[in-house]
């Protein structure tokens, strides 16, 4: 799972929004709108107008929506964690 941080240069929440982000250690991609005309115009047709907007592959919703930035965030950690390695099942009767 990825998240997308969409902001523009005059947004206020957007700074802390990327420090949270960048505190978690979580991917993400920021996209200034502000020389993105056709990101503004998906996020209008989504009903999104005010930025911050965070985008992942289930949902588009305002960052100042803690509960689900929060979410988001977990997920994505959990989805990015290296998966541990198997290790080969050692024969009984060879001792290897």
């Amino acid at each position: 799972m990825s998240i997308t941080l969409y902001g523009q240069p005059s947004c206020g929440p957007c700074k802390p929004i990327r420090k949270k982000l960048d505190a978690e250690q979580v991917p993400y991609d920021y996209v200034d709108i502000s020389n993105n005309p056709a990101a503004v115009a998906r996020l209008r047709d989504a009903k999104m107008t005010g930025t911050p907007i965070i985008e992942t592959e289930t949902d588009t919703f305002s960052a100042l929506d803690t509960d689900k930035l929060n979410a988001a965030i977990e997920h994505t950690r959990a989805q990015s964690a290296p998966r541990p390695s198997v290790q080969p099942a050692t024969s009984l009767e060879t001792g290897r």
